[in-house]
């Protein structure tokens, strides 16, 4: 008897310790975890910060739309996955584009860089890269992966940042408006501008020549490719530059205008389709929350069910192997708590498929408000995702025939 007390005690114990373990994983309603951990970039902090920028190089940057993390047309496995997640392409595509323009806009509120500009992709030519991609977003957790690069082809940093919305963000009214997710791009601004501080101005000023001669080598390789050379690992090093009266040079730096000119005008784009999107997106998240918190709620009631009916499964074929009074009655009372904790597990799994299909539901609803919009761009019609990325491509060719063009020597008839 002495020796079933002791595996009662036993089970019992490490059942409770693991419960608390368990307990305290799925608590934590509001609570941030920025960069891995890293107090320095938590939301608080981010928010209150004030940035106050020592030098007079100012690095222009590209925030290339987000990756969406959704899978490929083929991938069925991972898009049955996704959709089981709550995750529809379409809002994710919104968010793509969203999360660009929201980390743009916290780059520019520390004073620290030059021109700030989403971009189609990462092969505009900028000095400075942001690259973001989606790992989760379904309007309480937000996870993205960032990564930050330069013109030299040299990664400073890549760091994930995790966000949850807080309990009560949606009922104060004082929040109404604004975007649950926004602690998460000040933290993200946070860190790209330390990283941007451990450079001294003759590295930045490196960067900023390295951007300019990828660019102009582009257009005439054989006039601007002994300038620059590539190491072994990918990175761009300079091994001489132009004299500013250059005349080749001055030419493509009047090209390289023209490129600005449209990624200027593209962000008049955007930023249209953010706010043609913001009221659509902001009820989403509205009356979505409550079912991610829910969604949360059962899939942690069910892991627990499931954990505290083996639990007791293994109890009972324990204490079944005494042959005692005492250890059959403790069988049998472990194996109904067995059967009676997988019955909860099963009835919080319909539970949790029913809130996937009431999500499922909002989802398709709110696909049809954020379609992708179609704009005008200099007397063209062009949708921002694809199409933008597109047109892009065909500015920088048409760019490319016209500089050949000035390159050609006129021909006396």
């Amino acid at each position: 008897m002495t020796s079933l007390y002791l595996q009662l005690q036993k089970v019992m114990a490490v059942l409770a310790a693991s419960m608390i373990l368990v307990a305290c994983q799925s608590t934590g309603s509001g609570v941030t975890n920025v960069g891995s951990g890293n107090s320095a970039y938590s939301a608080q902090n981010a928010m209150q910060r004030t940035y106050h920028y020592q030098s007079n190089v100012y690095l222009d940057v590209a925030v290339p739309v987000f990756e969406t993390g959704l899978a490929g047309p083929y991938d069925y496995k991972l898009q049955e996955a996704q959709r089981e997640e709550g995750i529809w392409p379409q809002v994710r595509r919104l968010e793509a584009n969203r999360f660009a323009l929201d980390t743009k806009h916290a780059l520019e509120k520390t004073g620290a860089f030059g021109s700030v500009h989403v971009t189609p992709d990462a092969q505009a030519d900028k000095d400075l890269y942001v690259l973001g991609k989606i790992i989760s977003s379904n309007t309480e957790i937000l996870e993205l992966n960032v990564k930050v690069m330069d013109a030299r082809n040299k990664t400073w940093a890549e760091e994930r940042f995790k966000f949850q919305v807080g309990a009560f963000f949606h009922n104060d009214p004082m929040n109404h408006g604004k975007n649950p997710y926004e602690p998460t791009f000040a933290a993200i601004a946070s860190w790209v501008y330390d990283l941007l501080n451990k450079l001294s101005d003759s590295e930045k000023q490196e960067i900023e020549r390295v951007s300019d001669l990828r660019f102009a080598k582009n257009y005439s390789p054989e006039a601007f490719s002994d300038y620059l050379v590539q190491t072994r690992s990918g990175t761009w090093q300079l091994a001489g530059f132009p004299a500013q009266n250059d005349p080749m040079y001055q030419r493509i730096q009047a090209v390289k205008a023209k490129e600005e000119q449209f990624i200027h005008t593209l962000q008049t784009n955007y930023e249209t389709f953010y706010e043609t999107s913001n009221e659509a997106y902001s009820t989403y998240h509205h009356e979505t929350y409550p079912l991610a918190v829910q969604k949360r709620q059962a899939e942690q009631e069910r892991r627990n069910s499931q954990f505290l009916s083996a639990g007791l499964a293994i109890l009972a074929v324990a204490a079944g192997n005494q042959d005692t009074h005492l250890g059959n009655a403790v069988a049998a009372v472990a194996a109904v708590g067995a059967l009676s904790n997988l019955k909860d597990a099963v009835d919080a799994n319909r539970e949790l498929h029913e809130v996937r299909d009431i999500l499922d539901e909002a989802g398709s609803s709110l696909q049809v408000q954020i379609s992708p919009q179609v704009i005008e761009f200099e007397n063209e019609k062009i949708a921002l995702q694809g199409s933008a990325q597109e047109q892009y491509q065909q500015l920088r060719q048409r760019l490319q025939e016209i500089y050949r063009l000035e390159q050609t020597p006129d021909q006396q008839l």
